[in-house]
């Protein structure tokens, strides 16, 4: 069969008879004059999900909202986001003043009977930390910059998905980053280890 060679940016390279490649959301900007309303890869909106055009708003897949992580506004093609933008919309279409302080990136991707699960800017750099569960049934590398984690790949276990994006926010948010019980008992039956969730309490 074919055998693919993937070169890293860190200079090594990979050989895979196997290469699937994510290439995320597209929106679909067809419905708005570029002239009249600023357009990047998407409908450019502000944290009211107001458009350059005043009393035009935008939410879901077809704008760009907030990145949480960079500032800067991008595609964020999730269901709960398109769900969060379209109530601050609508409230504000009907006259109220809202704001949503936006995500980070999250995307799952199931092929092969496995899950592919990115959380965070995969643009950010930094030491990265690999783990295997014990029962080397799935694994989950964690990017940590200036000490704290900025960003996780997970190889089939959607389980500890939720949990660890909602750790994420509530760091860049500044908001206590502790486990609760519950999510520790959780992230634990899912596979994780006891050290592990300790490192990443830790590291904020």
């Amino acid at each position: 069969g074919t055998c693919y060679k993937v070169h890293l940016g860190n200079g090594e390279t990979l050989e895979t008879d196997l290469l699937v490649l994510n290439i995320g959301t597209r929106a679909s900007t067809g419905m708005v004059s570029r002239e009249e309303i600023q357009v990047d890869r998407g409908i450019v909106v502000n944290t009211s999900m107001e458009t350059s055009a005043p009393g035009i708003y935008g939410a879901g897949d077809c704008c760009q909202g907030n990145n949480l992580q960079s500032g800067q506004t991008q595609i964020i093609g999730l269901w709960a986001n398109a769900g969060i933008q379209g109530r601050v919309a609508g409230q504000n279409m009907a006259g109220g003043s809202r704001e949503t302080e936006g995500n980070i990136l999250h995307n799952i991707t199931h092929f092969l009977d496995m899950d592919f699960i990115g959380l965070g800017d995969n643009r950010l750099t930094g030491e990265t930390y690999t783990y295997w569960s014990r029962k080397k049934d799935f694994y989950l590398q964690a990017v940590v910059r200036d000490g704290k984690p900025v960003g996780f790949n997970i190889l089939d276990n959607y389980g500890i998905s939720g949990i660890l994006k909602a750790h994420l926010v509530r760091m860049l948010k500044g908001e206590p980053c502790r486990f609760t019980p519950e999510q520790r008992g959780q992230l634990l039956r899912f596979g994780l280890e006891q050290k592990f969730l300790d490192y990443l309490e830790a590291a904020v």
